[in-house]
């Protein structure tokens, strides 16, 4: 069975006017709440200041989460990669004459 753990623990909060000057001190009182934890966890927090634990029961309101699809529900199309094409590089001055390219020719293939 899971618990649900309440409890306070103390800040000490410092408060500066505009000049950065220091106003005053105090300390205040944070809640903190954790839930589903076990029950050996749950009263490791029991030297806690205002400590409280009670059954921990799931959130009814959020359903059950969505099913996972596995490999045999698939929809039995694989799907593959659309084919590559290399980039065209640079001609050489070598290809220029071959492939007519006269700005490769005239560049020195640069």
């Amino acid at each position: 069975m899971l618990y649900t753990v309440r409890y306070t623990t103390k800040s000490i909060v410092t408060k500066y006017d505009g000049r950065g000057n220091k106003v005053g001190t105090y300390t205040d009182d944070v809640p903190v709440v954790i839930t589903a934890l076990p029950h050996i966890t749950a009263m490791q927090y029991k030297d806690c200041d205002n400590f409280k634990i009670e059954p921990y029961f799931a959130d009814p309101g959020r359903g059950e989460p969505a099913p996972r699809r596995t490999h045999a529900e698939s929809s039995g199309r694989e799907r593959t990669r659309a084919p590559t094409t290399k980039p065209a590089g640079k001609p050489s001055v070598n290809d220029a004459a071959r492939t007519g390219d006269l700005a490769a020719a005239i560049n020195g293939g640069a």
